[in-house]
């Protein structure tokens, strides 16, 4: 199998590249710089068996019906969409947005839920997957302090207390074309 991986910085970009050749599988796919809302025409030109964001759907929370189409555009009936995305359970997230530095509020679960709704997507369904991420942040922040204890850099632990507080959610959202 194939695909294409759609970074959106051209140090993933690199990094990804190199990675893929050190495992030796550069020839099972490429990777291309992409970003939500400006999405690769390369990207946008073909169509997948699967398409998967892993965490980074919010930094498109201001533009969800256009990520929407896009994800509609390179799907077809057989596709399936698998979404995991950060959800906002309060009004303020707290100190949480200064790691994830997003200038704009994040979408709510309702929020995400009506874009799909309104899209050419249809929800299958999705889980509130906090509790299983709780022990991975928990790690990530752990180790975050140890490295940079003022969080000058690393402030992963910002994002775990909003998730801990009950201010963010993590949720899965599996979906395919209507």
């Amino acid at each position: 199998s194939s695909g294409i991986n759609a970074e959106y910085g051209p140090a993933y970009l690199e990094e990804a590249t190199k990675t893929a050749a050190r495992l030796g599988v550069a020839d099972k796919g490429k990777f291309v710089y992409s970003a939500w809302g400006a999405l690769a025409e390369e990207v946008k030109q073909q169509q997948f068996t699967h398409i998967i964001t892993l965490g980074s759907m919010l930094y498109g929370h201001q533009i969800l019906d256009k990520v929407f189409e896009d994800m509609a555009l390179c799907s077809t009936s057989k596709t399936k969409i698998f979404i995991w995305d950060f959800a906002r359970n309060t009004p303020d997230i707290g100190k949480a947005n200064i790691h994830l530095k997003i200038p704009y509020a994040i979408a709510t679960k309702k929020d995400v839920l009506s874009a799909i709704e309104k899209s050419r997507l249809k929800l299958t369904d999705f889980e509130d997957f906090t509790r299983y991420i709780l022990p991975g942040y928990k790690i990530i922040s752990e180790e975050s302090a140890k490295r940079d204890p003022k969080m000058e850099v690393l402030k992963f632990g910002l994002v775990r207390e909003a998730f801990l507080e009950g201010k963010l959610a993590y949720i899965i959202y599996f979906c395919e074309l209507k």
